[in-house]
């Protein structure tokens, strides 16, 4: 049977970031999404999901699929569910809190987040079918955020009562009725696994496929993977770093896109990580974000 894995999408893309949900003035989901539905159709140009999307997280998404091991789908805050075949334009939009493309309008509340995506799956162009369609080819392995997952959640639960086997590949926490169907992704596994902990998730993922090569896919044999892999992975390193104040990141963004205008986020918060500096992601992501607006770069 084949193994549908759904991954999220990333901010970093290899067309130019013309179309942005934080340019849209409406206040109300309704009228945004409407909106943002007329400026995605009315794109001119556009490249498949597999080769727009940038970054580790994606290049390990990309290996998975390209080794004929599952079936690629992308969980998008612009596009709804999409497979990685299909025709996609550079647009910014993401569940991510706090983000000047956050498509809830800055709420950032879980009803938002899920009300835009039941939207976007019924209006947005080129969608893949419900869940519960993809799932009767086989089981759907979902390697994603929070955020995304938090989105996604009504559409994960039809799934799960049509009889569709989920497995939920991730390190945060779930609604109450997804945490049975979840596998806990642990920070300590990056030892074994390596990598940035933006791309464990999927990188956990990748580890279970291959581990079950030619086995059936279930929560059960996840599971078991995963505690084979914890047991193997020895407790984090804890540094010592100096946490750095809202208006030092935006310094030290604003220095380096001087020089480097296409530095990616999660390269420059290793780089200052390396440097013994210590910035939680999303509140760097979103001050990263925030300094490449004011600057006039898109991101």
């Amino acid at each position: 049977m084949t193994i549908n894995l759904i991954t999220s999408c990333t901010d970093r893309k290899s067309l130019d970031v013309l179309y942005t949900v934080g340019s849209i003035t409406e206040t109300s989901t309704e009228r945004r999404m409407k909106h943002w539905v007329g400026i995605l159709r009315g794109a001119s140009e556009r490249r498949r999901a597999i080769d727009l999307y940038q970054g580790e997280h994606w290049k390990i998404a990309r290996r998975i699929y390209t080794s004929g091991r599952a079936s690629l789908w992308v969980a998008s805050a612009g596009y709804g569910l999409v497979h990685s075949e299909t025709q996609l334009a550079g647009y910014s939009a993401t569940f991510t809190h706090p983000s000047p493309d956050d498509v809830t309008g800055q709420m950032g509340t879980s009803e938002e987040r899920r009300k835009w995506w039941n939207l976007l799956r019924q209006n947005c162009e080129n969608a893949a079918p419900r869940m519960r369609e993809i799932g009767s080819s086989g089981p759907i392995m979902l390697a994603a955020s929070a955020g995304y997952i938090d989105a996604m959640n009504d559409e994960i639960i039809d799934a799960i009562s049509n009889g569709v086997e989920v497995v939920i590949v991730t390190s945060n926490g779930l609604d109450d009725r997804l945490q049975s169907r979840q596998v806990l992704v642990e920070g300590r596994f990056r030892n074994v696994l390596g990598g940035s902990m933006q791309a464990l998730n999927v990188r956990v993922a990748e580890h279970i496929i291959n581990s079950l090569d030619g086995m059936q896919v279930s929560l059960e044999s996840a599971r078991a993977v995963v505690a084979d892999l914890a047991s193997k992975s020895p407790p984090l390193k804890k540094y010592s770093r100096r946490t750095m104040s809202d208006e030092e990141v935006r310094s030290v963004v604003a220095e380096e896109l001087k020089s480097n205008t296409r530095v990616s986020k999660s390269a420059l918060l290793r780089k200052l990580r390396d440097q013994g500096y210590a910035c939680e992601q999303t509140r760097f992501s979103a001050l990263f974000s925030e300094v490449k607006t004011l600057s006039g770069e898109v991101r």
